[in-house]
């Protein structure tokens, strides 16, 4: 199957040249390209649309990548605090191979996404729940951080025991990090790829 880098550019936050520009061995870096080469074995029939074929990548991606890394690492997380243990029946391993064998058409249509989930939940939930848009889950972090972490965060990975040095060029990193801390949350600037790129970097720390 062909990738679409398009989708590709659609997904991540740090792309392929800044990633060459952040990194001291970028040669030895692995693409970002990579997460995104179709790994499942795929058995659409001889002319399928390019929309199929998109649908049927962006699947393997979203539960490869986002369902593990950012939807149930935050269930886990906030489940945890609470003393909970979760369970996540629509991932049983019958229910999404079904899903996984739908055609693009009853996963999407226009805006609509998860057409055959909604049409089971107008069975038996009012059309206020069964019909109601979709939502993000993102977590606030403009309302929970405050110029007192910023400073924090700038000494973390800007002062003397930071060992960013030895993997990323500090020409590059200075500015993500200077930018996140010096801009004022009140401003209302979309702050959220540059947490992605300070989070990454805690990583690395």
């Amino acid at each position: 199957m062909t990738t679409f880098p398009s989708f590709r550019a659609y997904s991540v936050w740090v792309r392929e040249k800044e990633q060459r520009r952040l990194c001291l061995n970028d040669h030895k870096a692995l693409p970002v390209r990579r997460l995104f080469e179709p790994q499942w074995e795929y058995r659409l029939p001889r002319g399928t649309s390019r929309i199929e074929r998109l649908s049927a990548l962006a699947t393997e991606a979203n539960v490869c990548l986002i369902l593990p890394n950012d939807f149930l690492f935050k269930v886990d997380t906030a489940s945890m605090k609470e003393s909970l243990e979760v369970r996540v029946p629509m991932l049983d391993e019958d229910l999404v191979a079904f899903g996984l064998s739908l055609p693009h058409h009853l996963k999407v249509q226009g805006r609509t996404c998860k057409r055959v989930l909604r049409a089971v939940a107008q069975r038996v939930l009012p059309p206020t729940v069964a019909e109601k848009p979709k939502r993000g889950f993102a977590v606030p972090l403009e309302r929970w951080i405050d110029t007192g972490f910023n400073e924090r965060l700038r000494e973390l990975l800007l002062g003397p025991s930071s060992q960013l040095s030895a993997f990323f060029r500090p020409e590059a990193y200075t500015k993500i990090i200077r930018a996140l801390c010096e801009t004022h949350i009140a401003m209302g600037k979309p702050q959220q790829p540059l947490y992605g790129r300070a989070i990454m970097l805690l990583a690395d720390k």
